[in-house]
């Protein structure tokens, strides 16, 4: 198996040193400064090569690899290596993410339209997200149907109203 390697270096402007081991390639890649810099290793058919870009590759996931991202200002170097893809349990880590970021969501319907009695209203039927799980609600007529609503007494209970 090849693995990345960074090396310090004492060359400035400040540079990353990479190899590629079970390889003979051993490039030096130069950050551009004010600037975001994109570190990849590339499969390369068999060939692992790293190579450096400013502007982030969404094209190919499969033989391309994000290993950090470095911000480079001046001699700072602000490196970010979380980036890089986890797959370990990339399942597990994709319904987190969706449960955590996405908790409801709507898929489609459910508008809420002004009735022709002025106190009514009437409710589509709409299909809805809750992180990976889809359900349903029924449409809701305002002219036919009843509803309830709840608000706090102020006393540490509820008050229902139909």
């Amino acid at each position: 198996m090849n693995w990345l390697k960074s090396q310090p270096t004492d060359k400035f402007p400040p540079s990353i040193k990479t190899k590629v081991t079970g390889s003979k390639k051993n490039p030096t890649i130069d950050l551009t400064d004010n600037a975001t810099n994109y570190i990849y290793i590339d499969y390369g058919g068999g060939t692992p090569n790293v190579h450096l870009a400013l502007t982030e590759d969404t094209s190919d996931y499969h033989t391309k690899f994000l290993l950090a991202k470095i911000v480079r200002v001046g001699t700072a170097l602000h490196i970010n290596d979380v980036v890089k893809p986890t797959v370990g349990d990339h399942a597990a880590l994709m319904i987190r993410q969706m449960q955590q970021i996405m908790p409801y969501s709507n898929a489609m319907g459910g508008d809420i339209t002004a009735d022709t009695n002025p106190s009514a209203f009437d409710i589509a039927d709409a299909a809805w997200w809750n992180g990976l799980e889809r359900f349903t609600t029924s449409a809701f007529d305002g002219d036919t149907n009843t509803f309830s609503y709840f608000y706090r007494d102020g006393l540490g209970g509820w008050t229902t109203v139909a």
